[in-house]
């Protein structure tokens, strides 16, 4: 699906050499970026994280509005899901709806608990009343189970 405004599209990544992020050598005008288009159902990325407890590795995509505004002002629309990327392929989306988990995710990251079996999945939930005077972060975690099919 082209990109005809912000609001419609598909999501758009683009990768940084890890050298350029961490101070490496050479001039910044020598720096080799990539890009790809990552099909979401037509959401935009809310969050992205590499986990290295899901399938061996895969990034973690969080997939919601496009824009912060649509979140805040219909969140009775705003729709969320989880998807896991190998970082060059196709997105695969693991949790098509994740409001039974996390109402208005904003981020999402995978970690275990010494003496717990298992790892966890965490999301961060951004709560702003519907007059923006109000604002909290929450933190949901879940076993990394709610991922498999």
């Amino acid at each position: 699906m082209p990109l005809t405004d912000r609001k419609s599209g598909s999501a758009f990544v683009m990768t940084v050499p890890a050298t350029a992020v961490s101070g490496g050598s050479g001039p910044w005008d020598t720096i080799t970026v990539t890009s790809q288009t990552l099909v979401l159902g037509g959401q935009g990325i809310r969050a992205i994280t590499w986990s290295p407890h899901v399938d061996g590795g895969r990034y973690l995509i969080v997939g919601g509005p496009a824009s912060t505004d649509d979140a805040l002002d219909h969140p009775s629309v705003a729709h969320y899901s989880l998807w896991s990327w190998d970082g060059s392929g196709a997105p695969v989306l693991r949790i098509a709806d994740l409001a039974p988990y996390a109402k208005r995710p904003s981020g999402v990251a995978t970690f275990t608990i010494p003496n717990v079996t298992g790892a966890r999945i965490a999301f961060s939930e951004n709560e702003t009343s519907w007059n923006h005077s109000r604002e909290a972060e929450h933190i949901l975690h879940w076993p990394v189970t709610i991922l498999s099919p």
